[in-house]
């Protein structure tokens, strides 16, 4: 019973992901992502560093659950097509990148980041900022 389970929940996914639509979605995800790059700039307020990071993170949530269903869905023939291979890598790089800042700048004055700080010793690193500024953000 829990194959057949598992085998509706796959074929669901899986009409979701090779769905137009979808693509569609995911491609005016991407676009909206490259113009938010655009908009960073030097010097930028903290308020408006905020937004951005605040965004990006909604844009590394979306490109992650994208793969995630696409992994759930076509399993070993994901790593068929090149360009899931590559979405895969640059999802990776993504969450690894906001990770490894987290742990890296001094997060305590955005709410919405302490939850995400580890509960092991590293903690003691995320007090002692590298800089000023908080490190660049990766990008998908």
């Amino acid at each position: 019973m829990l194959f057949v389970t598992q085998l509706r929940i796959q074929r669901f996914f899986f009409a979701v992901v090779t769905n137009q639509k979808f693509d569609i979605f995911i491609m005016i995800i991407i676009l909206l992502n490259m113009i938010l790059m655009g908009l960073e700039h030097y010097e930028q307020s903290d308020e408006f560093e905020n937004a951005l990071y605040v965004v990006n993170t909604a844009f590394i949530v979306i490109f992650t659950t994208e793969c995630v269903l696409k992994l759930i869905s076509l399993r070993l023939y994901f790593f068929k097509q090149a360009w899931n291979v590559f979405d895969f890598v640059v999802v990776v790089v993504s969450v690894l990148g906001e990770y490894c800042c987290s742990l890296t700048t001094n997060c305590s004055n955005r709410a919405w980041t302490s939850s995400r700080r580890p509960s092991f010793p590293a903690n003691s690193v995320a007090e002692f900022p590298l800089s000023h500024r908080p490190c660049s953000r990766n990008r998908i």
